[in-house]
């Protein structure tokens, strides 16, 4: 384990930048929602800037949840943690790094704890104060920073169902050695210069930037195979595209004269702000009055004249709830 002091948030950059973090690890089996393959291949070799976490919601956030959160830990489960501010390297692969957020201390070894304050989507499960569940995207960042602290065990500790609970989390040689193996091909292909194939449809917003970034010129497409399909699909899926909007529209508003036409024949003479129905036994329809807004005016010439306002609605939304 190679420990670095962590000067400033512009030398954690840097560093930050010369490795693969546990954080990104698991954008190399395909396993993270926030970064690709690809992206992170662009990232490190300098085509794309590194992400400004400070943008990221639930980042910002989180630098004011998580001490709050490790602290009241701390306390229901009787340990010591202690923020850390090193930054770690593998001994084995010196670009693989680690930011920890904290370190549990007093038990004879440091063990790698990493806060989660905002618990999104599926993969998290617990029974009691126990997490038997944690998304494989955490669970291989607690493995990378368990390699990376030379320990031989870290855990979770996850604000989930309104309470504190923690996974504690055993040293995997066979997943340490995957990562390794995945973070030195990685590096390997950023020296050589080996570009990987884009996922195009997670990559589309990237690429876009990329474009945006790097100059471009009139290049002949006319004789280009490949580029006439894409077009000819391009345009294609799009007429797909707006028929099914269309017809998703015309769906939802055949429900919403349905439900118009069967309160008139009941006779309704008071206007429900909000109305709830079961479609079946596995649609949900709700139909809310969004109140008009009548704009507002902008300068002395425009008295009389107002910007921003709309007419009052019903926003009808037909769900299909999760089945328990």
């Amino acid at each position: 384990m190679t420990a670095i002091t962590v000067r400033d948030d512009a030398h954690w950059r840097r560093l930050r930048a010369a490795h693969v973090g546990a954080s990104e690890v698991a954008s190399l089996f395909g396993l993270s929602p926030y970064l690709t393959h690809w992206q992170l291949w662009m990232i490190k070799s300098g085509r794309l800037p590194e992400p400004d976490l400070d943008d990221v919601a639930h980042i910002r956030t989180g630098k004011h949840f998580e001490p709050a959160i490790a602290a009241y830990a701390a306390d229901k489960f009787g340990m010591t943690l202690r923020k850390v501010r090193r930054y770690l390297s593998d001994d084995t692969v010196e670009s693989m790094g680690a930011s920890l957020d904290y370190e549990q201390i007093g038990t004879g070894t440091l063990i790698p704890t990493e806060i989660k304050w905002s618990v999104r989507g599926d993969g998290w499960d617990y029974e009691g104060d126990v997490i038997t569940q944690a998304p494989e995207q955490n669970l291989l960042q607690v493995q990378q920073q368990i390699a990376c602290a030379g320990a031989d065990r870290g855990q979770v500790i996850a604000y989930v169902g309104n309470d504190a609970r923690r996974m504690i989390v055993p040293r995997r040689e066979n997943i340490i050695e995957m990562i390794r193996v995945k973070i030195a091909e990685f590096w390997d292909s950023v020296q050589a210069g080996t570009e990987p194939e884009p996922d195009f449809v997670a990559d589309a917003e990237s690429i876009s930037l990329l474009a945006y970034l790097n100059p471009l010129c009139e290049v002949d497409l006319s004789g280009d195979a490949e580029a006439e399909e894409w077009a000819h699909e391009h345009v294609a899926q799009k007429a797909v595209a707006k028929a099914a909007d269309d017809a998703a529209k015309a769906a939802k508003a055949k429900i919403t004269k349905k439900m118009l036409d069967m309160a008139t024949a009941a006779g309704a003479t008071v206007d429900e702000q909000k109305v709830v129905a079961a479609i079946g036994t596995d649609f949900r329809v709700s139909a809310t009055n969004v109140a008009e807004q009548p704009g507002r005016e902008v300068t002395e010439e425009m008295i009389g004249e107002t910007i921003g306002g709309r007419k009052g609605y019903r926003l009808v939304t037909v769900s299909q709830p999760k089945k328990k």
